[in-house]
């Protein structure tokens, strides 16, 4: 059934012709992955080399409530992110759902922000980071079944073309500007 969803879903983004309408369809899937794995929260964040920092660019929750990076603010230094970053660069996601599973200095900074479970998947090309996606609970869910493991694959693999596309279409669009 989610596989379903989430050719549908790829094919509707295809269809969109404005950024605003392939944002709220991010959205849309990041708060249905959210919702039916029994997590808070999910978005992604972008890397910005310049400024050596992730901008928070989505951070939606179930119910608008319980968001997860997006308690630090919009923008968070690189060093607090690039463990996490590294880590789901290593294995192509990283989800855990006992933070406290995780050694010391990377479950306490999890924990203050509420999190007990995590799933993160790094994105990017030609070995430069792009972006970090995540989805977060307060309560711990069980990330171990296949089944689990194939719609976090497809769900994170769309997210992360979607994400290539859209930069892809923003640099053309700026290519063409005086």
């Amino acid at each position: 059934i989610y596989e379903g969803f989430l050719e549908t879903s790829r094919a509707h983004y295809h269809a969109l012709n404005s950024r605003p309408e392939k944002i709220a369809l991010l959205s849309d899937l990041f708060v249905w992955a959210a919702s039916t794995l029994g997590l808070d929260s999910g978005g992604y964040l972008l890397y910005d080399p310049s400024f050596r920092e992730y901008r928070v660019e989505m951070d939606v929750g179930r119910n608008g409530k319980n968001l997860g990076f997006g308690k630090l603010g919009s923008r968070i230094e690189s060093s607090l992110l690039d463990p996490f970053y590294e880590q789901a660069s290593s294995d192509l996601h990283f989800a855990v759902n006992d933070v406290d599973k995780l050694p010391s200095e990377l479950s306490s900074f999890l924990r203050n922000l509420g999190m007990e479970s995590v799933f993160l998947r790094s994105v990017g090309e030609s070995g430069k980071k792009g972006a970090l996606l995540f989805l977060q609970g307060q309560k711990k869910v069980d990330f171990d079944s296949l089944i689990v493991h194939s719609m976090l694959d497809s769900f994170s693999s769309l997210v992360s073309d979607i994400l290539v596309e859209m930069g892809e279409e923003k640099e053309l669009e700026g290519a063409y500007q005086l």
